[in-house]
């Protein structure tokens, strides 16, 4: 019970905050979700397990440890901001359902923090559910910020 609460209220904070301080990204984050979910899913998997296995082999030695180290903090920020994308999406997909709609931001938020810290209650079919949906998120950032380097 502790951990779906802890949950609920880290995603409300953190979503809440990524769509205070971009709307607009968070709006293009989930349409480009709903456009190619396949895509973003990929993307997250080469962004989280590739990225770990850069930086590892990165790590080893001692000059790659410069950059492992702040290779790390930017993967776990990427992590956060995926995760937080990844609660709105959630929200609006439950939301827009529903209403049959496009649900404002705050209320996907609040939402998806809600349906987040339920599914985090299930036991496997949950983790698996929020396994897939944060690697959407953490895919359409990682493919953003890729973008935006090129």
């Amino acid at each position: 019970m502790f951990r779906a609460g802890g949950s609920f209220l880290i995603d409300l904070v953190v979503g809440g905050i990524l769509v205070a301080a971009a709307p607009s990204y968070t709006r293009d984050a989930i349409a480009e979700i709903r456009d190619d979910p396949g895509g973003s899913f990929l993307w997250g998997l080469g962004v989280s397990i590739g990225g770990v296995i850069v930086l590892v082999l990165l790590a080893i030695t001692i000059i790659g440890l410069l950059v492992a180290i702040p290779g790390f903090l930017a993967l776990v920020l990427l992590s956060i901001v995926g995760g937080a994308v990844s609660t709105v999406f959630l929200g609006s997909l439950v939301t827009g359902t529903a209403s049959g709609g496009s649900p404002p931001l705050g209320v996907s938020v609040a939402v998806g923090a809600l349906v987040a810290a339920i599914l985090s209650l299930v036991p496997i079919l949950g983790s698996v559910i929020l396994f897939v949906v944060d690697m959407l998120g953490l895919g359409v950032v990682g493919r953003n910020l890729v973008r935006s380097w090129t």
